[in-house]
Parts: C-alpha cells; sequence; structure tokens
C-alpha cells in the first residue's frame, strides 16, 4: 500500500495501541487535525456521518470486522458512484474524477431519461440509479 495517509481528531480511541498497529501494518501515515480548529476534518467527518446514518444505520447486523470490511467496501463503490452529492451539484465524485459528467435533464424536459441504471445494495437495502455513461 504505502504513501496513505489518515487524518483524525485526538481522541483515545486514534492513540490506542492496537489502532498504531493497524496503522503500521498497512504502511499508514497517521495525522492530527489541528486542535480546537472547526472544520480541519470537516469532509472526513462528512463522511463518517454519511456512512453512519445513510449506510450502516440500514445494516439489520454487522456480524464482525470481516463483515464490516465488506460493508465499508460497498459503501465506497455506492458513495463514489451511485450516491449523488449536493456539493457536486447532484453528480457523484466518480464522475468528476473520471471527468465524465453526465448531461442532466433540464427543468423544462417533459421525458423522462431511458438511459437509467440501477443497482440494488442488499446490504443495506438500498437501490442507486445513475444515468448510464454514454460512449
Amino acid at each position: 500500500m504505502g504513501n496513505q495517509n489518515i487524518l483524525s481528531d485526538q481522541t483515545s480511541v486514534f492513540k490506542g495501541e492496537a489502532f498504531a498497529e493497524l496503522i503500521e501494518k498497512y504502511e499508514i501515515k497517521h495525522r492530527f487535525r489541528a486542535i480546537n480548529k472547526h472544520g480541519s476534518i470537516a469532509i472526513t467527518e462528512r463522511i463518517n456521518k454519511t456512512l453512519k446514518y445513510e449506510w450502516l444505520n440500514k445494516v439489520p447486523i454487522v456480524k464482525g470486522f470481516d463483515h464490516l470490511t465488506e460493508l465499508c467496501i460497498e459503501f465506497e463503490i455506492w458513495y463514489k458512484s451511485w450516491r449523488p452529492h449536493m456539493t457536486l451539484g447532484g453528480i457523484r465524485p466518480d464522475d468528476v474524477y473520471y471527468d465524465n459528467k453526465p448531461v442532466k435533464p433540464g427543468y423544462e424536459d417533459k421525458t423522462i431519461p431511458c438511459n437509467i441504471e440501477q443497482r440494488y445494495f442488499c446490504q443495506s437495502r438500498l437501490m442507486g440509479y445513475r444515468l448510464k455513461e454514454t460512449p
């Protein structure tokens, strides 16, 4: 892996021996946010809230660490490729990263686009919809 960073606050869970061993194992550099500086980890906090309240909150039971890992991997796919983001004007992070910004229907359009694809995320019981990529 290597060259990965994790940014966190300075609560005890991020200062423990088990956490230190885990990030060392995966060669992750640990950085603390600025103390008493509002918003210094705002993006991380927002993603964590989405993970907790939009994703894990819909899972009936987490069956251990391996199951939690599967849920987080599936969350990453949903978050980046299927979930529209208000701060990005309703598009997905993958659209920005891959410079593939689909043309959204206008407010005056009278037809529904037929190039909609869907995916069911069974563990969180969420359905994802997006416009198919055009060649």
